[in-house]
């Protein structure tokens, strides 16, 4: 099996990793080759074709989850826009967390910032 087929099925599952190893056993290799291109030909346009299917399931999925947790999902929402390489608005300035000029600078996201400045949450309680 050529090395790269080899780290594609690993990556799909160790099961599917097992059967093809048994099936390049059981085949013959012209017939063996065609059926781990047409596997990885069918991978492929799952990807293409199929991104938008996963996403909508793992979106459904992470909003039944996120129901358990009142409050998080403003800050997920920003986290899993930049795991998607979602256009985001600039989200991220530099401050300096105290009053003294030599604190370090330290990133704080804006998107968030409701949610996330402490002195806010100090202010209101």
């Amino acid at each position: 099996m050529h090395a790269n087929w080899r780290s594609t099925f690993e990556e799909m599952d160790s099961r599917v990793l097992a059967e093809m190893e048994t099936l390049e056993q059981d085949l013959l290799p012209p017939l063996w080759e065609r059926v781990a291109a047409l596997l990885l030909a069918v991978d492929t346009a799952a990807d293409n074709a199929g991104a938008g299917r996963m996403l909508r399931l793992c979106d459904a999925e992470t909003a039944a989850i996120l129901a358990h947790f009142p409050g998080i999902a403003p800050a997920w929402q920003v986290v899993w826009g930049h795991l998607r390489n979602e256009h985001l608005p600039e989200c991220t300035e530099y401050r300096r967390r105290g009053p003294a000029l030599m604190e370090p600078l330290e990133p704080f996201c804006t998107l968030l910032a409701d949610t996330d400045e402490p002195t806010a949450a100090q202010e209101s309680a």
